[in-house]
């Protein structure tokens, strides 16, 4: 059947990026928190927190070397679970990815709790900042709680990437490999 959630959203972000296709310098900061149920009713409790980090470096040339932190956490209050669409599904491509994993592969099938990601990205203007490639490192995983929490048990997946800023958006193309 149906089911509501009611819940209030608050982000504070920092951008301080040189460019927002290609950034070759700067820093991007974000942090989410969301609270839903309690007070504001609906079918579900839960509390939930990201706080994500990239750091831009220009190298040599106009070569460029991003870095991003990203530590999730979402739980349940007043005796109910986090719901399953709110959990955390690493792998694949995303906010969440993990490139080299398929979509939704890594953590708990029925959702993870808590996710720590970690990416690296080195990338090169192909003629302009149109049309950009790269190399990716990824590594990460989700857990249902901190005494899971592994940091040799990270999946990590590497490969080259292009990214092509078109009219309609930026598309991204990317091949990669896991480690396992």
């Amino acid at each position: 059947g149906w089911q509501n959630t009611s819940s209030i959203s608050l982000s504070f972000s920092r951008d301080h990026r040189d460019n927002i296709f290609f950034p070759t310098s700067g820093s991007n900061f974000t942090l989410y928190n969301e609270i839903a149920g309690g007070p504001l009713q609906g079918d579900f409790n839960f509390f939930k927190q990201i706080a994500q980090v990239s750091w831009y470096t220009r190298t040599i040339w106009k070569l460029a070397l991003r870095t991003k932190w990203r530590f999730g956490y979402v739980t349940g209050y007043g005796g109910k679970e986090a719901p399953p669409d709110e959990r955390f599904y690493l792998g694949g491509t995303g906010a969440d990815g993990i490139r080299g994993y398929p979509d939704r592969s890594i953590g708990p099938s029925e959702g993870g709790l808590r996710e720590i990601i970690f990416s690296t990205e080195y990338s090169a203007p192909i003629g302009s900042d149109q049309i950009v490639g790269l190399l990716f490192f990824d590594t990460g995983n989700c857990y249902n709680s901190l005494e899971e929490f592994n940091f040799w048990d990270m999946k990590s997946g590497a490969g080259v990437g292009i990214r092509i800023q078109s009219p309609f958006g930026l598309i991204g193309f990317d091949y990669a490999h896991n480690f396992e």
